[in-house]
């Protein structure tokens, strides 16, 4: 028979093993969610940021071939850059809710905003499809038909770009974290 007195030490060795051991587990697993969890923030935050630059990139090379390709034609000019407005006012008020409600909160701003978006690059497009239909009838705006069909295309191929860079955008923002 063990006095008491060892019996009390005996668990008391038992249980500070145990509760280091334990401890030192939990602390090794907080750490690594913690980790990953920063981890997979950040990275989301870089990707939301690169997408948000590439766009504006993007608006900013449209808006400069519109200038150089209706540089004759003021009006569809003026109904360009009258979209593109649209266009970025649209943007910038995604992104002040954004900082309010954050990008979970107000479900129908958000799916009214992407609907907006793609409403301007459509409607983008049906002015470059005007052009289009009349660059055949010859120099128009101001330079060959070549050059304008040329810039054409790369006007087009910019707008599906942006349309690209916004639906990742778009992905980014929407994908839930795993809880």
């Amino acid at each position: 028979f063990l006095s008491k007195d060892v019996r009390n030490l005996e668990s008391y060795s038992a249980f500070t093993s145990l509760s280091t051991v334990a401890i030192s587990g939990l602390s090794i697993t907080l750490g690594t969610l913690v980790s990953m969890t920063i981890s997979v923030l950040r990275q989301r935050q870089q990707d939301i940021r690169r997408c948000m630059s590439q766009e504006a990139v993007l608006l900013e090379a449209i808006a400069q071939q519109h200038v150089k390709l209706f540089r004759r034609d003021k009006i569809r000019l003026q109904r360009s850059m009258t979209v593109l407005s649209r266009y970025i006012a649209e943007k910038r008020r995604a992104i002040s809710v954004s900082i309010i409600f954050g990008c979970d909160g107000v479900p129908d701003f958000w799916r009214h905003h992407w609907s907006v978006q793609n409403e301007n690059t459509i409607e983008m497009l049906d002015i470059l499809a005007e052009c289009g239909d009349n660059t055949l009838g010859g120099p128009l705006y101001g330079f060959s038909p070549t050059s304008s069909s040329n810039t054409l295309v790369t006007l087009e191929n910019m707008l599906i770009n942006l349309n690209n860079g916004r639906a990742e955008r778009r992905s980014v923002l929407e994908s839930k974290l795993p809880g």
